[in-house]
């Protein structure tokens, strides 16, 4: 998605009953009325393999298609400029009707600039949070007891990868969700809530991967936590962070400075794969080791 700026989304109108089921897995779906017994010629909600089977339904459809993103039943269009993207546009809606799929015209959204999909916003400076998942965790109240602090932490953990050393900043609220552990919040955990909050009002961005560009995966590692982060032309793709366990809060430095590299080449691996890439560590011995 890289250098995109038109954005469209289409959603799939009353999904699922666009797939039509075989004649064998017809009587699958049988349920009983007062009226007699009936089944289901297009696939039914509810069932749980239908999400799967509808998505790889319109994967085989509109995947070969670039400029396509698809999520079992919503599509986004990228492209470049409007010329681009209106070409994109005809061959899916080409492609639809071929297969008699039809959109929804009061979900969908044409050539915009800016668009949410899949709880993130895509626009041409790159991805960030949906504000409405920044609004719901900056009006949490402090939390009064561990299921309202599991709550929160499970937010910040969907928005973590915009978050740099997350596992460090939420260290001190995760003692209070252990076994065992009195619940005492003092002043140390008001300071990691309202850190964490003030960090997602300031909105980051993400900027895109681009395959074509040089990486760089720089690492760092604290008593508590891992931390690591992807960039390209200095710029962060994604964040990420681990909480060290208490066997290797107890690692020298240099064993924490390793492990980072470590969990960093193993959570960007679809991104560095194959690919030459600079690792990139404070961590003057490591240099003189290697």
């Amino acid at each position: 998605m890289a250098g995109s700026m038109k954005f469209s989304i289409l959603d799939a109108s009353q999904a699922f009953w666009q797939i039509r089921l075989s004649e064998d897995s017809v009587k699958y779906t049988t349920f009983n009325t007062p009226y007699g017994r009936y089944c289901f010629l297009r696939m039914p909600y509810g069932i749980s393999s239908a999400p799967e089977v509808f998505h790889r339904c319109f994967s085989q459809i509109f995947s070969d298609i670039k400029g396509v993103e698809i999520f079992i039943d919503d599509l986004m269009i990228h492209a470049k400029d409007d010329k681009e993207h209106d070409e994109i546009l005809n061959k899916v809606f080409e492609r639809a009707r071929e297969h008699a799929i039809r959109f929804n015209r009061n979900k969908s959204k044409i050539g915009l600039d800016e668009v949410k999909y899949i709880g993130h916003i895509f626009s041409g400076k790159g991805i960030k949070v949906d504000n409405e998942k920044i609004q719901a965790i900056v009006e949490m109240k402090k939390p009064g007891n561990v299921k309202s602090l599991e709550s929160f932490l499970g937010m910040i953990t969907y928005v973590s990868r915009y978050i740099p050393n997350v596992s460090h900043l939420t260290a001190p609220l995760k003692q209070l969700i252990k076994k065992d552990v009195v619940w005492c919040w003092n002043d140390e955990h008001d300071r990691a809530f309202e850190q964490l909050k003030k960090i997602l009002i300031k909105e980051p961005v993400l900027k895109y991967f681009d395959p074509s560009k040089p990486i760089t995966v720089s690492v760092d590692a604290s008593g508590e936590g891992l931390g690591a982060v992807l960039l390209q032309d200095n710029l962060p793709v994604a964040y990420a962070s681990k909480a060290l366990n208490l066997t290797q809060q107890a690692y020298a430095q240099i064993e924490k400075e390793t492990l980072a590299i470590v969990f960093g080449c193993e959570r960007f691996h679809q991104y560095i794969y194959g690919k030459n890439f600079i690792v990139e560590s404070d961590h003057k011995p490591l240099e003189a080791i290697f």
